[in-house]
């Protein structure tokens, strides 16, 4: 993670991040001059989840200074697995503000089937 964050980016640079989240992402980020756009997503007590204020995303990729975001699908340490849905208006603001995303996926074969079974999301396809 840290290679990539070093060639994809520059010093100076902010990367997006959705905590909490694994720490290695913040020192991937620190380590290599980066700035932590850290974005803590909202609680919701009562079903046990983590919601997204989209329109703070948006305005976090705006900055002309994040260059790059690090999404962990499904997301350590929350367990959440993003929906189809959330992951196009990801890539949809990403593309809208140049922002590059990094996923990484490394706990993807941890998800169980169900009804929250998910259809697999190509990147860079619609």
């Amino acid at each position: 993670m840290t290679a990539t964050v070093n060639h994809l980016s520059q010093v100076g640079d902010k990367v997006l991040v959705m905590t909490p989240v694994y720490n290695i992402f913040f020192n991937s980020i620190i380590n290599s001059g980066r700035q932590v756009n850290a974005y803590q997503m909202e609680y919701d007590q009562k079903t046990a989840t983590y919601r997204v204020d989209w329109a703070e995303v948006e305005a976090r990729m705006a900055d002309p200074l994040t260059t790059m975001m690090i999404l962990c699908n499904p997301h350590n340490l929350t367990g959440r697995v993003w929906t189809r849905g959330e992951l196009e208006e990801i890539m949809t603001l990403a593309n809208q503000y140049g922002v590059i995303v990094i996923a990484d996926e490394i706990h993807g074969d941890l998800v169980m089937e169900g009804p929250d079974t998910r259809q697999p999301f190509h990147w860079g396809r619609s």
